[in-house]
């Protein structure tokens, strides 16, 4: 193949966000050409590095330009007036609802889980595994359930650090606004194997695959629950669904009833705020609107050194329930604005849903879901991504035979993505707009083979997707109950997960790398740079799992899975064989490729124990073990990187405890084996808080009390490591 080579202008600075997420790891620390690179010429990193760029000379698929680079910066006088603006906008709301709930009565808080037995926790009910409503204890996945409860006793502020906790997850955070999130391995930035719903609306983007958490935000106090299933998903809920689903559920309208304020600050969670107003509108119909916003401050490396990461998010959002006899529909929205990075990237967004179900015959229901959700990521220093979203679902239960419980369902999702380059030395756009649709269609069949205590659920996803084609992803469960409080169950299934469009869609080029030198065909210097792959495919696994739940004493819970997981198919970055020669610097093509396979084996234990009234003391342990290997060298060190990403050991305890009328208290400490480079740490976290009123509580807490800092996941190709500082905040929040 003949392409044109480019001169290059050596040492130039750039600000660009990690990539490290979309490569997995540094795959050129050792090239397949060459020793590799030093690694002060990596170009990708979290704030600053150094680059070198082609400035003229275009060729076939990279056409660099002489244009001088310009650094795009916020003005800091209009972003510290805008900020001026929003606590402003937020006093004057707190005050207009502090007069407003004066001639209110005090209304109680949520119910407190100290208040409800061992018994009503297990019995809590669960709709991710089979999206249909049944007991936790009788769901053939390893599951567990975060309550909205949960979430306000440890004080955290974000969804990333309410699933610490959870046996099998696996939480780093990188900065003051990214986190590597993933549930049984192949953590990274943007973690692709795990699929987050909120309210049913998909949050994963097919982009570069994964999460972006700072545009993940709840009113907490409306969180209803967030269920975490460990494990495949995908005969429900579709591909991606590979090593677990986290379904994020907020609370009906007709539960948020009056209304709720809260404000806090500390230093690193420097200001929140909140507000949130539910009414009746007729007896058949509740709605609700909030208001809300948070700024936190910057991440230092350890020498001290300011991440400049600070970021700040402005959301609000409606919902609207309308029951009418046995039929409910639900409409809700959301909106929001914001600045991560020091002003360097911009976020914003809205999206609304609406669900209709009713019940259909003497033992069925039916349910249509539909959304409409927009995306915006403007990065100054790499590219401006929109997204628009339309998706549509139904579902259909029956009972058959008074055995068979079957569930079947189709949908239809179509996605445009717009992007745009903020940088032609880093990134090249070669199609501004990507069409994608998704066809989707599932069937389950619940069996009752033994009444009340055997089940066996069989069912299949089938998707139809522009990328790869046609996928099928089945699985086979059994639950049997061979005493009330015991449980076990097994599952076998088949889940895949879709290249993203970076990965399969030839739209984008990213330059990923610092200048190598490469001795033939051609000897000379050449930039790295990664292109899509139209001919990548599905990555696979086949994955069986087991699990016991019982309950030895009436004040204790244990609950214990198992799994071994087969993969194949595994992308990976690999040189395809194409150089461009130019002078003084030419151009290596890489390209995402599926070389890697393997095979992983783990467990997962978690204890709920009630040892004294008011006092709840849970604690978590999971193991993994990983054996991932690469088709050839390039492969095999991002296997090796995966592996050494994975801690093998993590656990974590909490203890709640009511220990006066109106005090509670709060306590948790965590342990994660090494990540990386990164050594095993201890932390520990405490939260204090008063209620001097049933509908007003203080609290106070300490996170990360252990070290002044401590680093929890690598940056990007080229970035700073920074440190999770040890931070304190206080919270007021008040129910009228």
């Amino acid at each position: 193949m003949t392409r044109r080579g480019c001169n290059c202008a050596i040492g130039r600075k750039v600000a660009s966000p990690r990539l490290n997420g979309i490569l997995g790891e540094n795959t050129y620390t050792k090239g397949a050409f060459d020793g590799g690179f030093p690694e002060s010429h990596a170009i990708i990193g979290t704030k600053r590095a150094v680059t070198n760029r082609c400035t003229d000379t275009p060729h076939a698929r990279l056409p660099y330009t002489n244009s001088h680079y310009r650094i795009m910066k916020a003005n800091q006088s209009f972003a510290r007036t805008a900020l001026a603006r929003k606590i402003m906008g937020i006093c004057a709301g707190f005050s207009a609802a502090f007069v407003l709930a004066s001639a209110l009565p005090a209304q109680e808080d949520d119910v407190d889980l100290l208040e409800l037995s061992l018994d009503d926790l297990l019995n809590l009910e669960v709709t991710s595994v089979s999206k249909k409503a049944q007991k936790i204890t009788d769901a053939p996945a390893a599951i567990a359930v975060v309550t909205g409860d949960d979430v306000r006793k440890t004080g955290v502020t974000n969804l990333g650090d309410a699933l610490r906790t959870v046996p099998g997850m696996q939480v780093g955070q990188i900065d003051s606004s990214t986190f590597a999130i993933s549930s049984r391995g192949f953590n990274n930035e943007f973690a692709n194997k795990l699929l987050v719903l909120i309210d049913g609306r998909s949050v994963y983007t097919p982009l570069f695959s994964g999460v972006y958490w700072d545009s993940q935000n709840v009113y907490l106090q409306d969180l209803a629950r967030m269920e975490v299933i460990r494990g495949p998903g995908a005969t429900v809920w579709g591909a991606n669904a590979v090593n677990g689903v986290i379904n994020v559920t907020t609370k009906s309208a007709k539960d948020t009833l009056g209304g709720h304020l809260y404000a806090g600050g500390g230093t690193l969670h420097e200001i929140m705020g909140g507000a949130r107003y539910g009414f009746e509108v007729d007896a058949n119909t509740h709605a609700r609107v909030y208001a809300m916003y948070k700024q936190e401050g910057d991440f230092e490396t350890a020498d001290g050194v300011s991440g400049n990461d600070n970021w700040d998010v402005t959301q609000g959002g409606f919902r609207v329930d309308h029951a009418n006899g046995e039929s409910h529909l639900t409409w809700q929205g959301d909106i929001y604005s914001g600045s991560v990075n020091d002003g360097g990237t911009d976020i914003d967004g809205y999206n609304t849903l609406a669900r209709w179900s009713r019940p259909v015959g003497t033992n069925g229901s039916i349910e249509i879901q539909g959304y409409y959700d927009h995306t915006a990521r403007d990065d100054a220093s790499l590219i401006n991504n929109r997204r628009d979203t339309f998706d549509i679902e139904f579902q259909h239960n029956f009972l058959v035979a008074e055995r068979h419980a079957i569930i079947w369902g189709a949908g239809y999702r179509n996605t445009v993505s717009k992007s745009e380059s903020r940088d032609p030395m880093v990134v090249q756009v070669y199609k501004d707009k990507v069409y994608t649709n998704l066809y989707s269609a599932f069937i389950q069949d619940e069996i009752a083979l033994v009444d009340g205590t055997t089940y066996l659920t069989i069912g299949s996803k089938f998707e139809q997707n522009d990328i790869t084609g046609f996928d099928v992803q089945p699985s086979i469960r059994i639950t049997h109950k061979p005493a009330e409080n015991q449980t076990l169950w097994a599952a076998v299934s088949r889940a895949v997960r879709t290249p993203s469009e970076v990965e399969g869609v030839e739209a984008i080029s990213l330059l990923i790398g610092g200048p190598r030198f490469i001795p033939e065909p051609v000897p000379g210097v050449y930039l790295p740079t990664l292109y899509g792959n139209h001919e990548a495919e599905d990555e696979e696994l086949l994955a069986v799992e087991g699990g016991y739940r019982f309950q030895p004493a009436e004040t204790v819970s244990v609950d214990v899975a198992v799994y071994y997981n087969d993969y194949d198919n595994l992308l990976t970055v690999q040189p395809n064989g194409v150089i461009v020669p130019g002078t003084p610097v030419g151009i290596l093509e890489e390209q995402f490729q599926n070389l890697g396979s393997g095979k992983q084996y783990g467990a997962e234990l978690a204890v709920t124990w009630f040892p004294v009234e008011k006092l709840q003391v849970t604690a978590a342990y999971a193991y993994i073990k990983s054996d991932l290997e690469g088709d050839d060298a390039n492969a095999q060190q991002w296997a090796e990187s995966m592996m050494a990403d994975t801690p093998s050991h993590q656990f974590n305890a909490r203890a709640y405890y009511d220990f006066a009328e109106n005090w509670s208290l709060m306590g948790q400490v965590r342990f994660v084996d090494d990540v990386g480079e990164i050594p095993s740490y201890f932390e520990a976290d405490l939260r204090l808080a008063f209620r001097p009123t049933p509908g007003l509580e203080v609290s106070v807490v300490g996170q990360n009390l252990l070290h002044d800092s401590h680093p929890e996941f690598r940056p990007g190709l080229g970035g700073a490591l920074l440190e999770v500082p040890r931070s304190v905040h206080g919270r007021i929040s008040w129910h009228f």
